[in-house]
């Protein structure tokens, strides 16, 4: 006690620099809030039991009014808490001297008064830190390319911001009602009772290294980043029609920024005209999360409808023959967004030659309660796909709600039949339920769950409730349940910005150049253009020439993606040893150009180009395209007719040649 009588001051030094440190790390851009939070509550605590031994132990103060010991506790709440705001009974006359004689209590008191005043400085400086780092930041940092602006706060933009390089300019603009900075929802609440201390630090910071302007200011300061043309800003809301509201205001500015702006809206409707007229300069970047969860579904390989259906084979050499034996059967739980693009997506992948080189029978089962009105929005693409395979009846329409009597007996008649079924009702809960008695219906109907079936079910977030669930039922339903479109594996750079796809379609469309410009010389067409030459034209072309190339460039997306397709309905074939891909011939030689290929394997390889003819007519068909009225028109790209929308036999040798390259390509280059 004698040691920090004496040493009382030099301690109480050391304590308030330690303190100071302590606090300057829990504060400023780190917004650490509860930390900041317990260290108030314990200088509180100690300045209330300090009041309370003033008010209990010293002599001398003559205040009637503290000899309750409830008033007592009272008072020493109230002055511990008015420490903070700098006031204090110390410097009273009666208390200075009531406290003369007692000089370990006096300068603990005064050490208690000093880290209260100091708490509340930073306090303020935690609150004001980062407004007053953005102020700084927005003045002295200068433009560097590879910015990326974010309008809003969303978990799409949480999720693509890991995918941006850490080198990179990265500027958060908070806009009111987003999520993210926003108060917490009781679900968010729930969730930390449960969550460990580096999982909440790791949830409550991932912004804290980013600039994060609040939408009513600073947001002038960033002008000169939106003139740049490296830069990328992300209008990435769930709320599509506010989303086209701010690009609308930014294109009121058009003539100013050249920077490229992702958008995420659904790629139908008004987008589509936007998308195809409004900028010739390429800034503009639709953005359809729906779309993107589809691709998800092309790109990975075992969701690809090959896998379900059956593949002729030659079982003494364990070898596919090109074609199918069985129909493809799919339905799609959900005509929203995700079930539209999903449509399309199987009406182009599941079309499959048989063996008279004809199509393989199709039939997809469509279900929403909201039918009529979805239908409605989908315009002219089922219009023409109705229209034109009507005579097959590859699709059948039911306005039924799910867990309705009617949706459940239709289930039940055709579920033995069904290949492929998607769900995508536009809630998570909802789809994985649907899935659940789905594979449960299919149980009971006696169908072989682990052969040619498929429940693909839409999620945006993979709840721990969910995925536990659906892993315990794959164990009952032969892994028949499989996930797509979670929003942390569709919002990725090279995904939205269509760099990785890109890649690919420009090494399909470079390698499937070369055998055609052969074809095209001796047939005295003109020869196809290099991709940059063909994206050159894309944005400097008339309307109708651009409407060309997007079609044409469409179709090297998709071959890019049907490659695994094709290459399945042939497996078994090593087409390094066999050289099965030379036996397609580079030129149209032979009589009359007859001849596409020599060798021994010219049947299969003609499946696979039938294979391509139906891939071809199927996306075009979902393009909104349809036949011409007799043979001979032309093709129309403004009102979208094409000459060439017709069975494979029906098809002059020279075109059917095209569809040969394109086997060609897709077995060769992805092989070599």
């Amino acid at each position: 006690m004698d040691f920090l009588c004496k040493h009382i001051v030099e301690l109480s030094l050391v304590i308030m620099i330690v303190y100071v440190v302590f606090l300057w790390r829990i504060t400023g851009r780190k917004r650490d809030s509860d930390k900041l939070l317990g260290a108030f509550a314990v200088v509180a605590v100690l300045g209330a039991i300090c009041h309370w031994v003033i008010f209990c132990k010293v002599a001398n103060l003559e205040f009637a009014e503290y000899d309750n010991w409830i008033i007592k506790i009272l008072f020493a709440i109230q002055y511990s808490l008015e420490m903070f705001l700098a006031n204090t009974i110390v410097y009273k006359g009666e208390v200075v001297k009531a406290l003369a004689n007692h000089k370990l209590l006096f300068h603990s008191y005064l050490l208690i008064y000093g880290m209260a005043i100091l708490t509340s400085g930073f306090v303020v400086f935690h609150f004001l830190s980062r407004r007053i780092y953005t102020w700084l930041w927005l003045r002295l940092k200068r433009v560097k390319p590879n910015a990326h602006i974010f309008i809003g706060i969303n978990d799409a933009a949480k999720s693509l911001v890991k995918d941006i390089n850490s080198n990179d300019q990265i500027i958060f603009i908070d806009v009111p009602n987003q999520n993210g900075l926003q108060g917490m929802s009781i679900m968010d609440v729930i969730a930390r009772f449960f969550k460990t201390r580096e999982k909440q630090a790791q949830d409550q910071k991932w912004l804290d290294k980013y600039v994060v302007l609040r939408a009513d200011r600073g947001i002038g300061k960033i002008t000169k980043w939106f003139e740049q043309a490296t830069t990328k800003v992300y209008i990435l809301s769930d709320n599509q029609d506010d989303n086209i509201a701010v690009l609308g205001k930014l294109w009121e500015h058009k003539d100013v920024f050249q920077c490229k702006i992702f958008c995420h809206a659904k790629k139908e409707g008004l987008v589509n005209r936007y998308d195809s007229i409004t900028d010739n300069k390429d800034r503009i970047m639709f953005v359809d999360s729906s779309f993107l969860a589809v691709q998800e579904l092309k790109k990975t390989s075992s969701m690809l409808p090959v896998h379900y259906v059956q593949i002729a084979e030659d079982e003494a050499r364990k070898q596919k023959l090109g074609y199918v034996e069985s129909s493809f059967n799919c339905a799609v739980i959900g005509f929203g967004e995700t079930g539209k693009e999903t449509v399309k997506f199987l009406y182009e992948f599941g079309a499959f030659p048989n063996a008279a080189n004809g199509k393989a029978p199709f039939k997809c089962h469509i279900f929403d309660g909201n039918l009529e009105k979805e239908l409605g929005e989908f315009g002219l693409d089922i219009t023409t796909i109705k229209s034109t395979a009507a005579q097959d009846d590859e699709f059948e329409l039911h306005p039924y709600y799910v867990g309705t009597n009617a949706f459940r007996a239709k289930i039940s008649s055709i579920i033995k039949d069904l290949n492929y079924i998607v769900v995508s009702l536009g809630n998570d809960n909802l789809n994985v339920e649907t899935a659940l008695n789905i594979a449960e219906c299919a149980m009971e109907a006696g169908k072989d769950l682990t052969q040619r079936f498929c429940i693909a079910v839409r999620l945006t977030t993979l709840s721990k409730l969910n995925e536990d669930t659906i892993a315990e039922a794959n164990k009952t339903f032969g892994n028949c349940i499989k996930i797509f479109g979670l929003t942390e594996n569709i919002w990725k750079m090279k995904t939205i910005s269509n760099e990785e796809i890109d890649k690919e379609a420009r090494k399909f469309y470079e390698s499937y150049k070369m055998h055609s410009n052969v074809l095209n010389s001796g047939l005295k067409y003109d020869l196809d253009p290099t991709w940059d030459e063909r994206e050159k034209m894309l944005c400097e072309g008339t309307y109708e020439e651009r409407c060309e190339i997007r079609r044409k460039r469409a179709q090297d997306f998709s071959n890019s993606l049907h490659v695994t397709t094709k290459r399945k309905l042939c497996e078994g074939y090593d087409t390094h040893k066999t050289k099965v891909v030379d036996q397609i011939l580079d030129a149209n030689e032979g009589d009359d150009g007859k001849v596409h290929c020599k060798g021994d394997y010219c049947e299969i390889l003609e499946h696979l180009a039938v294979c391509e003819h139906l891939r071809w007519k199927a996306s075009h068909m979902i393009m909104g395209y349809r036949p011409v009225a007799k043979d001979g028109d032309p093709t129309d790209e403004m009102k979208k007719f094409h000459k060439y929308i017709k069975p494979y036999s029906l098809l002059p040798e020279h075109i059917k040649h095209y569809d040969w390259l394109v086997v060609k390509n897709s077995l060769k280059i992805y092989n070599s």
